[in-house]
């Protein structure tokens, strides 16, 4: 509906609200769902030459 006086009406930036909830997910739901990864290193002695 149109209005008759006074200015439009601001829409709501519903694109910056799905960004919002977007970075929220992927940086801090999506790795406590993931857990931690196990990591396995090789330790080359000092002195080793190929």
């Amino acid at each position: 509906m149109a209005r008759l006086y006074g200015k439009p009406k601001k829409r709501f930036p519903w694109l910056l609200l799905i960004l919002f909830v977007a970075i929220v997910y992927a940086f801090w739901i999506l790795p406590i769902q993931l857990g931690t990864r196990q990591v396995q290193v090789e330790f080359v002695p000092a002195g080793a030459k190929r």
